[in-house]
């Protein structure tokens, strides 16, 4: 995410001020559908500062997104770790 944002920030500052473009862009970086949602909302910000708030409840799901693939990650280790184990037995 670091490297997706400092490419935003290096566009806007050194390449081109378009902050329009630069958020169409960033927003088509993440193939993710909560991403793009708020890719959407920050651009409607640019001229109107009442989807100002639907930008916290987003990240909030991208947030709990990424706990749910750690977790996720989490269970299919330990089931291959299992596996593995078991099928080292025999």
């Amino acid at each position: 995410m670091r490297g997706v944002f400092q490419s935003f920030l290096t566009r806007i500052k050194h390449i081109d001020p378009n902050v329009d473009a630069a958020i169409a862009e960033l927003r088509g970086t993440i193939d993710n559908e909560v991403f793009r949602e708020w890719g959407d909302a920050l651009a409607a910000c640019q001229y109107d500062r009442y989807p100002k708030t639907t930008l916290t409840p987003i990240v909030a799901k991208l947030s709990d997104m990424r706990i749910m693939n750690g977790e996720l990650e989490n269970l299919v280790i330990g089931a291959r770790s299992s596996f593995l184990w078991r099928r080292s037995l025999c």
